[in-house]
């Protein structure tokens, strides 16, 4: 401001310059100082456009930084987003892993106490004598323990592979031996009671007698001595009823 009204007073003076008793002399020194102020005038205004210019451009650059700065907040919230939408799907599944483990094991519980049915219904028919498995009422009872087996299976229950099959502590329970514990791999000769699997775990052992593997002969023999068991049974079961038959 005070640059400014020091301008006015010499360009006034300029003005009155020609006025005066100096003549030329004064004249000519107006006009030099109106042309040294007009020069000063384009300087500051250079100046004061350089200063616009180099706030714009410090204005920008802070904004760029806060921009930069917003960016990077951003992304910080996409990635804790993305690993809580992770954490969210391995909670989902390891709930309904949970869920799954959980019917299963409660399924395994209830087939587990319709095993020894299962147990019953097979010995009762194999002890019912060959004449007598043509009527309906015994066919019925068989039909009854299959569709029981049926059921079961459907919901996984799976019978243990034993017979002639090497010993497995996994899925085997050795109740007799035959021979010798030498050390020496033994085969399941005779399997006591049925054990079963149920979704790849054992749900209950097979119950079995262990012995060296025997030969084409032996097991031709054994095969041959239980055929003349059952038979043998069988007449010593019938031979009653003939004798009530009679009487």
């Amino acid at each position: 401001m005070a640059r400014k009204k020091a301008k006015e007073s010499k360009k006034k003076a300029a003005e009155k310059a020609p006025a005066s008793a100096s003549g030329s002399e004064d004249a000519a020194v107006a006009a030099a100082a109106v042309t040294e102020d007009e020069n000063d005038g384009t300087s500051d205004t250079g100046t004061g456009a350089d200063e616009l210019i180099e706030e714009l451009r410090s204005e920008v650059a802070a904004a760029g930084e806060a921009l930069g700065a917003k960016e990077e907040e951003l992304q910080q919230v996409r990635e804790a987003l993305a690993r809580a939408r992770a954490d969210f799907a391995n909670f989902r599944r390891r709930t309904q892993q949970e869920q799954e483990e959980q019917g299963k094991f409660a399924t395994a519980l209830l087939v587990a106490e319709f095993l020894p049915i299962l147990d019953n219904f097979e010995r009762a028919l194999d002890t019912i004598p060959r004449e007598l498995r043509f009527f309906s009422w015994l066919q019925g009872v068989d039909l009854v323990h299959q569709m029981a087996r049926n059921v079961l299976e459907k919901r996984g229950l799976e019978p243990i592979d034993t017979l002639d099959k090497p010993f497995d502590p996994n899925y085997h329970e050795v109740v007799l031996r035959e021979g010798e514990d030498d050390g020496s791999d033994v085969v399941v000769l005779e399997e006591l009671q049925k054990g079963y699997v149920m979704y790849d775990r054992v749900l209950r052992p097979s119950l079995v007698k262990v012995g060296p593997p025997q030969s084409e002969d032996d097991a031709a023999e054994q095969e041959i001595d239980e055929a003349g068991a059952r038979d043998s049974g069988s007449e010593s079961e019938s031979l009653p009823q003939s004798d009530t038959e009679q009487a």
